[in-house]
Parts: structure tokens; C-alpha cells; sequence
């Protein structure tokens, strides 16, 4: 952004850049901790939820996440 501006010749400072991304990691871990260490398959869900809990875990298979 500061080399467009100076490309530019405009008189503008480069707006502030906060640390706003998380570790993935940290946050399931604290998932983890809130579902007492249970495994997401068994956790008691409403049947709505388990259709959709079958289809994600058919996208993280073998992943990382999984």
C-alpha cells in the first residue's frame, strides 16, 4: 500500500496492521477443553447437526483436523 501511494505522490499514511489471526491449534485445543476431551463423533447432537457433522468430516478426512 505505501509504494501505491508514493507511486501516486499521495500524502496519506499506511493504515495500522493488528494481529488479529489466531492459531488454529489453540482454538480446537480450547474445544477440546469445553467438551470435556470428548471426540466431536461422540458428543450428543440433535440430528439436524449429525447430517451435517457427517458431510464435514467427509472434507477433513485424513486432514490435520481429523
Amino acid at each position: 500500500m505505501e509504494a501505491v501511494y508514493r507511486l501516486l505522490n499521495v500524502d496519506r499514511g499506511v493504515p495500522e496492521v493488528y494481529a488479529s489471526s489466531y492459531d488454529i491449534r489453540k482454538l480446537l485445543y480450547a474445544m477440546n477443553v469445553l467438551n470435556d476431551g470428548k471426540k466431536i463423533d461422540e458428543l450428543e447432537m440433535p440430528r439436524f447437526k449429525k447430517l451435517i457433522e457427517k458431510q464435514a468430516m467427509k472434507k477433513v478426512k485424513n486432514t490435520y483436523i481429523e
